[in-house]
């Protein structure tokens, strides 16, 4: 790819040239270095044609390549810089031209600024000289060498493909699958399967995508489905992805993406609704059939609707069978013919191909190999140059240098055609999309000219050369065309997988998955901001798909490109200033409302996208950006002043006239590049027709579609508009035009000249609009415009006729009128009477309205007369709202047989259609008759309508007849019938039942009361099929044998039932009904609602009306089964009680008390409300009384408000305690609620003031006079704020004064109060015990344990058990026993608890499961209550009903509910994606905002009621200084940020209580902290630097006042490890740090005393027998760490709750004596009692751990408790106590001088050990031979790196507990001992890893370790083991061997070793060394097996030609490493290793 690479490369440094040539050169002070600079790159240039041309290529001439690119980039950016200070200068002498001499003067101090940047940069040219002239040196070295330029090359014609509407790429060769494949969806969509599936297989390029949107676009013009859906899948097949994606195309491709899978499924719920669809899944490689299940399930459960499609494509026919498709189509290679087809097709189109071009051809088309993209791209490339010797030329060329059958090969060939570096460069751009990606061309050309890719010449500026640049590729086929607007340009492309391959190995500096490089272009997504990071410096584009932090833009240094898919923020981040390279700025997804001035800066702005709703005004000073060509803007954002500077502008859509200079129409004048769209309003502030013809709107050719507008509703004289409009003459290329508001009577003589005189002046347009134009009189004539497709006319109120002028001209050479007009719309003209003919002598030979589809005609009232032909070609009729019968009747003269939809409404003369009407229109599909009032019969002949789908009518009081349908009985008749509803015929007394097809979905009949035949329409109902589909019935069942309609309904969701008072049950048949979401019951008698009712699982909504005795719901458990359930209405129902407050004995409160909607007679029943705002207003007296009455100022409003306070506190009472409840009182609550919160606030603030008044104080106590004097000044702002505050608590205390009025209204009377004391429990705080209590469940514990611990030992894969109940049964807590005794058994290898709910999202749930494995701390949510070391609660959870509850009680919060946003005024809230509406309406409200996404830092000012801020996910570096106006701010939580120092206003925070910033990268606290006197809590990282530090000796020590702490329970003491110098102060330091007595958590470091103080010396029971307590008995862990010069361990052996002792790095130890175990008497026989864990570490000069030195020592238990001991590194320690180990479990010795200590341990039965690790003691040459017997619990043995040891005892196999054994790197070890256990005996059963390796003298493995339980097996570097064949003839005895490594075995002959058959089916990974001799055939037998295999690292021999063949059927391989083979090439079914990410290849002798 060098030639590729280098033919990018031209691009860029030709663009140089031209820079330093033509535009640096000219600035002053650089003419030199341009020059020389010039010439450099010059030679550069000629260098790399020659790299591109010459067939010189190796890694060095891409290392070149690639450092040349680096330079050019850097000297790309210099050169930008320099022109950017230009542009700059100039910017600032345009805004000096008028200004006072005084300030031209001052503005000369720049100069200096100008000099030494101009200095800097020159030297910055030189460095960039020097470097390129390294670069041509090495291009010599390498072989290259200058070559001149040929010729330059120049585009192809492309006017072919300017204005083609034909279909690309060519379809050839398919017609007759695409006629099968049609055939058999149009078979699928009407059976009665949800889902039919159709799969088509090919591999790349075979035409499957083009294949499949031949039959898409043939079934979408068919109308076959109610929905056509289009998704590109590609590898990545994520269910939520595709769910959105599928939503988008089914509702808008603006669509928001949802974030939650539930969400998303629901609005596809609603999208598909009574809709079939067919899906097309394009390029799918998903090989999981998990995942598909992921997606293809919930798409089951989303659509009731039957007869859907998906059509996926896909290259391997193992995705296809996963899908399980009813059909499967395999596409074969097309014939050599078909591929000269699309070549001839390609190059010729219609045209005849001359014989000379024939034989080239054909051989070319053999070379595609049946490939129609092959075929394509070829054709694309012989289209450039249709001469003989050209395509002989390419035939021989292209066979010769293009061997073999390889497309990427085919499609380079296309790509080595293109004529210009540059269009290759604009090419391999395009690769920065995502495969399947459809990009916008107008868009792509805006980035390549912003990469400088494009150049203008004479004829074409860069615009117009990007769209030759789009059709060259196009025509070619290398992009393919995806979208086309109205005109049929290219709106959109996407490019083919295999040409996105291609073109990404050509573009350097792209982002690549997996390979990490020097990144310039980047399409960013979430999974490549680490790559974005490292490469910020580099990047030219950055297209980013997500909200990225403000912080970082100005690291962008190089961005050329920058744009947004998703932003969040509401102002443009001050750092995008510094781009000053930026050309492209796309911001339409932001929510920006004001663009900042400084965008005026970025002066090579190209193009600027600001396309968002809530931007309101551009700056003044985008004026200055001459450069500007693409303004992107709204209709309604403000326009800056002379906007005509900008004369480079090409796109300016929207332009509003003002009065004032600089935004009058003149400044359109100048803009004469402006192409596309223009819209000019306000056109009546233009003053006469001179003013508008400045303008100059006819010199805008390119100006394509254009809006003339005045105002509506002026008042006053309009006839200046025709001057007005006769200025505004457009261009003659002009294809839409609509003029609005325009006053005059006449339209301007341009617009009613538009006839064949001397040629048409707009012949070019395709659509006009007229509106508003309410005194215009006649219509211009239009008629002989050739393009017109769309005449629409609005709104002409005073148009009485459109005479015939309208057509024009009509002569023997204009035979044809609105010759290609399609739709007509005339739409409010209520003074229109007629619409007139043809006036000719021969009109009937006159063709009019030839191809009219669409005829729209609504409110013209007085319209009597239309013409009674021309409309023979309408498909759509629509007539609305029209005085009379008569002009509809006129078109009824015309056979309408097209005619496909037709709509009457509110014509009400009409009495009756034409008898003959429905046999004239065979294609009709949809007829809609509304509000005809006089309408009395529909004709005969409806039946015949095969094609109707919809009818419907409504409105028509006095229809009596439905005519006779017009076929036999024995014929169907309305077989495509799927909707019919008849609504408000009262007269109506018959209705065929002909009608209720088989294909009815849709029935409504309401308000027939005259229909007679009822009985038999419900008799045909109940054996129509379509009742089984029926999704909505609404019936009066009080109808005789409506009821019965019920029983057939199996997919209803929605059922309205009507009966009567006598009924007393509800039908049965109800129960049946699982999917019903809706029940609506009125007018029942029942007394109560049936048991079975909670069987409607799917319930969501439940309506009770007019139930007269009804007196009980169902029971609590049915209630609580209706999961589903939301609402609960119930109205007009008087015997029932469900008051909340009731203590009726019958009332049904506690049943339905969980349901989050309850609405009684209307309103909304409230849960606690009036107890919940009692604390708001207790804490409101308190503060009222306590704290602000004492604040100057503010006494007698303090006291006023607590008295008013507090009868408000009675009244909450009494509503709280009494059974007065209803909407009224509810308000009362809830306006209540809100003037407490504003009262809370106001009164918190003035505190705030109090504070912050002190804090001010505390400053100036030391400060010199002069600025305490300065200070007294800020006494007026007090007394005005002071002044403010009191009236607002005044006002407060009005409102109040009425709301305890509202209260005595609504009956609710003052009630003292009680205080009641809380029941206090101590139990909870040092307490072990499992709670909940577990109580009477132990036998099913036992039994549940039993079974999973079986379960455990099968060969299932997995196992899977269920424990059922309803709600509150204990599920959870007996599960939680269950987990808790298998994990201490610790049965499993690994234990996981996830909470899943009723969200069952598989990717969340693998997100919690891989969490529970990792880090736990990463766990968002907690999923079950945790405690902590102590036994203390650390975490809670609540059960999902508490939760209920509590989120009922709770006003102010925000709920959610998939299917219903309730949004009410929010005040504490848990924020995710999902709920941003809701954050952004309640911003003022909130007080608790917990968020788990990151958001826009300028957005918290907003908050200003906030209490709490807690952050999950903060990507900011800097706090926000938003967050300082927080003023009632208590918590703020910023431990997620990365946040380097906090800012000091956060001492300004004065109400702050917590402030957590545990942040690893927070280095410093700003000494304002100190002011925050409320601050209780701090959490901050250990290394965080404090704002005051502690001194230096023990007095300043004890200040400290550690032991007046006795809450403290943690403690760290610390000093700097690597301080020099003395240290013995630190022993006094230390003793003044005596810490409190019940501190449970003890760590010391870096000590640099002798002696540890007293306090920690005397750790033992002094006057024991007088009582006297320790003085640290609290402590359960104690650490001690890098005391370097302490000599003795304090005595910590009498302490009776210390569980953990570590000591590390004690260097200065030498023996741990007796005294460590303290004083032993009668009184103390046990030492250490708790400890379970002894670590000791790094003590280098340790010899002994003496044990206790007493009489009678072996009556003293010393570690009674002990678990595990670690001795680490005590290189000569070599003697330890004999005795003290009977209780260890883990024993592990490391690097040890010598083997005596660990043989003192051995002499202690040690019974419970399960884990022994021995490494790194040399001197061990055996283990004791009793070891293995005595130790019948061992599970992990690892013996490491024991250089001496020569044997393992005998013993081995009787250990049935080992689960891991690990020998390594013991040289010495010959042999393993006699396991011990008889033949017939299975030995180590457990055994599931065996690892031995770099044991050089071991001879014998003893075949009995190879168990069945195995599942790793490492055998390394054995190079004396004789048993080795044995061994692997064992390998197929694990059935779950998974994890197999055989190397570095001794040689044998091939007869020693024994066939291995397969299959080894579980084995993921296999690493072996093949060369062993005759383990090939091993390899192969073993390799037949391998299903599963993901790994394979394979060592051969060098006479082995040959790989074995059984790899190329290992398809989920993803690494293989081959090594030290002999074959000569790879071999061709490698390409069959579909998974295969990462190969390594090396000693491969003749490769």
């Amino acid at each position: 790819m060098e030639e590729a690479a280098a033919a990018v490369l031209q691009v860029l440094f030709q663009k140089l040239i031209e820079y330093s040539r033509d535009q640096v050169s000219l600035v002053r002070g650089f003419r030199n270095e341009a020059e020389q600079l010039t010439r450099t790159l010059g030679m550069i240039q000629a260098f790399l044609r020659d790299a591109d041309m010459s067939s010189i290529s190796g890694g060095a001439v891409m290392k070149w390549l690639t450092d040349l690119g680096d330079v050019g980039f850097d000297a790309d950016d210099v050169l930008d810089e320099i022109i950017y200070h230009q542009l700059s200068e100039q910017s600032k002498a345009d805004k000096m031209a008028n200004k006072p001499m005084k300030r031209k003067v001052l503005s000369c101090f720049s100069f200096c600024l100008h000099i030494s940047r101009a200095r800097s940069m020159a030297l910055r040219i030189q460095q960039i000289n020097r470097n390129l002239r390294v670069i041509n040196q090495r291009a010599a070295d390498l072989g290259l060498v200058g070559r001149l330029a040929a010729a330059v090359p120049t585009l192809p014609d492309v006017a072919r493909e300017t204005d083609s509407f034909s279909v690309d790429p060519i379809f050839i060769g398919r017609d007759e699958i695409k006629s099968k494949i049609v055939e058999q969806l149009t078979a699928c969509s009407t059976t009665d399967e949800r889902i039919s599936i159709l799969a088509i297989v090919g591999m790349g390029g075979l035409g499957k995508t083009t294949l499949t949107r031949e039959v898409y676009n043939f079934l979408k013009d068919e109308n076959r489905f109610g929905s056509h859906i289009w998704v590109h899948v590609s590898r990545n097949l994520d269910p939520l992805i595709l769910f959105n994606k599928i939503l988008k195309g089914l509702t808008s491709p603006s669509q928001v993406e949802i974030g939650d899978k539930e969400g998303v499924l629901k609005e596809l719920e609603v999208a598909l609704k009574n809709k079939s669809y067919l899906l097309i899944l394009d390029d799918i490689w998903n090989e999981s059939v998990l995942k598909w299940e992921e997606f293809i399930h919930p798409l089951l459960r989303v659509s009731s609707m039957k007869g859907n499609v998906i059509v996926v494509t896909t290259r391997s026919m193992d995705v296809a069978s996963i899908m399980n498709p009813l059909h499967k189509h395999e596409l074969q290679i097309l014939s050599n013919e078909d591929c000269w087809s699309i070549i001839k097709e390609k190059t010729f189109g219609k045209e005849n191909v001359p014989l000379a071009f024939e034989a080239s051809g054909t051989k070319i088309a053999e070379k595609c190999n049946g490939l129609p993209l092959a075929a394509s791209v070829v054709g694309g490339v012989l289209l450039c140059d249709k001469s003989e010797e050209k395509w002989h030329s390419i035939k021989e060329n292209w066979l010769s240098r293009y061997e073999g059958n390889d497309m990427a090969q085919i499609l380079k060939f296309s790509f080595d055609n293109l004529s210009l570096p540059s269009l290759k460069k604009c090419f391999a751009y395009c690769s920065i999309f995502p495969k399947g990606y459809k990009f916008k061309t107008q868009t792509l050309i805006e980035y390549w000219m912003g990469e400088g890719f494009l150049e203008a010449d004479d004829s074409s500026d860069m615009e117009s050369m990007g769209e030759k640049f789009i059709h060259v590729l196009l025509r070619n086929s290398l992009l393919q065309i995806a979208e086309r607007d109205v005109y049929g340009n290219v709106e959109s492309c996407v490019m083919h997988d295999l040409l996105h391959d291609l073109a990404a190995s050509v573009l350097g500096g792209s982002f690549k998955k997996g390979e990490i490089t020097r990144v310039r272009y980047m399409f960013l997504k979430l999974d490549s901001r680490v790559v974005l990071k490292e490469n910020e410096r580099y990047l030219r584009t950055l297209l980013s798909m997500y909200h990225m932090n403000d912080c970082m833009f100005s690291n962008f240094k190089s961005l050329h490109v920058l744009a947004f898919e998703s932003w969040h923020a509401e102002e443009l981040s001050s750092e995008i200033k510094k781009l000053i390279h930026l050309r492209v700025l796309d911001i339409d997804e932001s929510s920006v409302e004001y663009l900042p001035d400084w965008i005026g800066e970025l002066f090579h702005l190209q193009t600027l996208r600001a396309c968002n709703r809530k931007l309101k005004k551009l700056p003044s000073t985008l004026k200055n950006l001459r450069n500007l060509r693409h303004l992107y803007i709204t209709k309604g954002v403000e326009l800056f002043a002379k906007i005509g500077r900008l004369t480079s502008l090409r796109t300016l859509q929207f332009f509003r006239v003002g009065d004032n200079n600089g935004y009058k129409i003149e400044e359109l004048g100048s803009l004469n590049c402006l192409k596309g769209k223009l819209e000019i309003d306000n056109l009546e502030r233009v003053r006469n027709k001179e003013e508008a013809e400045k303008a100059k709107l006819s010199n805008k050719p390119k100006l394509l579609e254009l809006y003339l507008g005045c105002q509506t509703g002026r008042e006053g004289e309009t006839t200046n508009d025709e001057n007005v409009l006769e200025g505004l003459q457009p261009h003659s290329l002009l294809k839409q035009l609509e003029i609005s508001g325009f006053g005059g009577r006449s339209f301007p003589s341009w617009a009613r000249n538009m006839e064949v005189d001397n040629g048409l002046p707009f012949n070019k347009l395709v659509k006009i609009t007229l509106s508003d134009c309410s005194e215009c009189e006649e219509i211009p004539m239009f008629g002989q415009l050739p393009n017109l497709k769309c005449l629409r006319l609005y709104r002409l109120r005073n148009v009485k006729s459109i005479n015939s002028s309208f057509y024009g001209a009509v002569n023997d050479e204009t035979r044809t009128v609105f010759p290609v007009l399609e739709e007509l719309m005339l739409d409010d003209l209520p003074k229109l009477t007629v619409l007139k003919g043809i006036e000719s002598v021969d009109a009937s030979a006159v063709s009019v309205f030839p191809h009219l589809q669409k005829l729209r005609i609504e409110d013209c009232r007085v319209l009597t007369s239309f013409p009674t032909h021309f409309w023979s070609s309408l498909k759509d009729l629509n007539f609305s709202r029209i005085g009379s019968y008569k002009p509809l009747a006129d078109i009824f003269q015309t056979e309408l047989t097209l005619l496909t939809e037709l709509f009457i409404d509110g014509v009400d003369d009409v009495e009756s259609l034409p008898d003959w009407l429905f046999y004239s229109i065979p294609n009709l599909s949809k007829l809609m008759i509304w509000k005809c009032s006089n309408l009395r019969e529909i004709p005969d002949g409806l039946g015949t309508l095969n094609s109707l789908k919809v009818f419907r009518i409504g409105d028509c009081p006095n229809l009596k007849w439905i005519g006779d349908l017009g076929v036999q009985q024995s014929q169907e008749s309305l077989r495509s019938l799927t909707s019919l509803g008849i609504w408000k015929c009262e007269a109506l007394l018959y209705l065929p039942c002909e009608m209720l097809g088989s294909s009815l979905k849709d029935l409504g009949l309401r308000d027939l009361s005259s229909l007679e035949n009822l009985p038999e329409i419900i008799a045909c109902l109940l054996k129509s099929p379509c009742l089984s589909s029926l999704e909505w019935l609404s019936i009066d069942a009080s109808v005789g044998g409506l009821m019965d309609i019920v029983n057939g309904c199996s997919s209803l969701y929605v059922l309205e039932l009507e009966g009567m008072e006598s009924w007393e049950n509800l039908p049965e048949s109800i129960q049946y009904l699982t999917t019903l979401s809706n029940l609506w019951l009125e007018n029942f008698g029942m007394e109560e609602l049936p048991e079975w009712l909670g069987n409607l699982s799917s319930l969501w909504e439940l309506r009770i009306r007019n139930c007269k005795k009804l007196r009980r719901l169902p029971s609590l458990d049915a209630m609580r089964r209706l999961t589903e359930l939301f609402s609960l209405s119930i109205e007009g129902c008087p015997e029932i009680c469900v008051e909340e407050a009731s203590d009726a004995a019958d009332s049904q409160w506690p049943n339905i008390s969980h349901i989050p909607d309850i609405f009684i007679d209307g309103r909304r029943i409230e849960a606690a409300a009036a107890s919940l705002l009692q604390v708001l207003f207790q804490k409101l007296i308190e503060y009222s009384r306590d704290q602000v009455s004492l604040v100057r100022g503010f006494r007698n409003e303090a006291e006023q408000l607590t008295r008013t306070l507090g009868m408000i506190q009675a009244f909450l009472r009494d509503a709280d305690m009494s059974s007065i409840s209803g909407g009224a009182v509810m308000k009362w609550l809830t306006d209540l609620g809100d003037v407490g919160f504003d009262a809370d606030n106001v009164l918190d603030e003035i505190i705030y003031h109090q504070l912050s008044k002190q804090s001010k104080a505390d400053k100036m106590a030391n400060k010199p006079m002069k600025q305490k004097v300065l200070s007294y000044f800020s006494c007026c702002l007090h007394i005005s704020r002071d002044r403010s505050m009191a009236l607002r608590i005044q006002q407060i205390n009005r409102n109040l004064g009425s709301i305890n009025t509202l209260a005595t209204g609504l009956g609710l009377t003052m009630r003292p109060t009680a205080v009641p004391a809380l029941v206090y429990s101590a139990r909870e705080t040092d307490s072990f015990s499992v709670d909940p209590i577990f109580i009477g469940r132990d036998e099913i514990k036992s039994e549940i344990v039993e079974q999973l611990t079986a379960c455990s030992t099968t060969d299932e894969r997995i196992s899977i058990l269920t424990i059922v109940g309803m709600e509150g049964s204990g599920k959870t807590t007996l599960t939680r026993e269950v987990f808790n005794s298998l994990k201490d058994e610790n049965r499993f290898g690994s234990h996981i608890w996830v909470h899943v709910s009723q969200n069952f999202d598989p990717l969340i749930l693998f997100n919690k499961i891989l969490k529970g494995l990792t880090s736990p701390s990463q766990v968002e949510i907690g999923d079950k209550e945790e405690r902590d070391v102590y036994g203390n609660v650390e975490s809670c959870v609540m059960h999902d009903l508490l939760h209920d509850l509590a989120a009922s009680v709770l006003r102010g919060s925000f709920k959610k509910d998939e299917r219903l946003q309730k949004l009410e005024r929010v005040r504490y809230m848990f924020f995710e994606n999902d709920s941003s509406a809701v954050l952004e309406t309640n911003e003022k409200y909130l007080r608790t905002l917990l968020s788990m996404y990151h958001m826009n830092i300028n957005m918290f000012s907003n908050f200003e009621s906030l209490h709490v801020l807690t952050f999950e996910n903060w990507f900011g570096e800097e706090l926000s200084s938003e967050i300082k106006k927080l003023i009632h701010l208590r918590v703020l939580d910023i431990d997620k940020s990365s946040i380097e120092y906090l800012p000091d206003w956060i001492g300004e925070l004065f109400h702050l209580q917590t402030l957590r910033a545990c942040n690893r990268k927070l280095k410093q606290l700003p000494s304002t902290l100190k002011n925050l006197r409320n601050l209780r809590h701090l959490y901050i990282e250990k290394d965080v630097e404090l704002f005051a530090e502690i001194g230096c000796n023990k007095e300043e020590a004890e200040k400290a006042k550690l032991s007046n702490k006795p809450k403290l329970v943690k403690l760290y003491l610390g000093w700097d490890i690597d301080k020099e110098g003395e240290t013995t102060n630190d022993e006094n330091v230390l003793e003044g740090l005596q810490p409190p007595s019940r501190l449970e958590k003890l760590a010391i470091k870096g000590f640099g005393g002798k002696r540890f103080p007293s306090w920690t010396r005397n750790m033992e029971v002094d006057n024991g027998r007088q009582g006297s307590r320790l003085p640290l008995n609290k402590l359960v862990k104690i650490t001690v760490s890098d005391c370097s010069e302490c000599e003795e361990i304090p005595m910590f052996g009498q302490l009776p709750n210390l569980k953990r002792l570590r000591l590390y790095r004690l260097r200065n130890v030498k023996s741990i004596n007796s005294s460590f175990y303290g004083s032993v008497n009668d009184d103390t026989h046990t030492v250490f009692p708790a400890l379970e864990v002894l670590v000791l570490d790094d003590l280098p000069k340790l010899t002994v751990l003496k044990g206790i030195e007493s009489g009678d020592a072996s009556a003293v238990s010393v570690f009674p408790r002990l678990q595990c001991l670690s001795i680490y590194d005590c290189g000569v320690l070599t003697s330890f106590p004999t005795h003290f180990w009977s209780s260890l479990k883990d024993l592990n010795f490391r690097r040890i001088g010598s083997y005596k200590p660990l043989a003192d341990i051995f002499q202690t039965k040690l019974t419970l050990l399960t884990g022994l690790w021995i490494v790194g003691v040399d001197d061990v040459e055996s283990l004791p031979d009793w070891l293995f017997y005595s130790n019948p619990n061992l599970s992990y043995l690892t013996i490491f790196q024991c250089s001496n040891l020569r044997e393992i005892p005998y013993g081995l196999g009787t250990l049935n507990s080992l689960k891991e054994l690990c020998i390594e790197d013991c040289p010495n070890l010959k042999r393993i001992g006699d396991l011990g256990v008889q033949q017939s005996q299975e030995s180590l059963t457990s055994l599931t890893k065996l690892e031995i390796s770099r044991c050089e003298a071991l001879l014998y493995l003893p075949c009995e370790m190879i168990g069945s339980s195995l599942k790793l097996l490492r055998l390394e570097d054995l190079s004396s083991l004789e048993n080795l064949p044995e061994i692997i003839a064992l390998l197929p005895k694990p059935p779950r061997l998974s994890y197999l490594r055989i190397t570095g075995g001794p040689q044998f002959r091939t007869t020693c070793f024994v066939g291995i058959p397969p299959p080894f089916c579980s084995l993921v990974w296999l690493k072996i060394d093949a060369s062993v001799g005759g383990l090939m055939d091993t390899v192969n037998g073993i390799l037949q097996g391998c299903s599963s295999l993901i790994g394979l690292e394979l060592k051969g021999m060098e006479s082995w030609e040959n790989l074995p063949e059984s790899i190329k059927y290992l398809t989920t391989l993803s690494l293989l490493s081959l090594e030290n083979f002999g074959m000569e090439e790879l071999p061709e079914w490698l390409g069959n290793l579909s998974s295969l990410r990462q190969s390594c290849i090396y000693k491969i002798v003749r490769s």
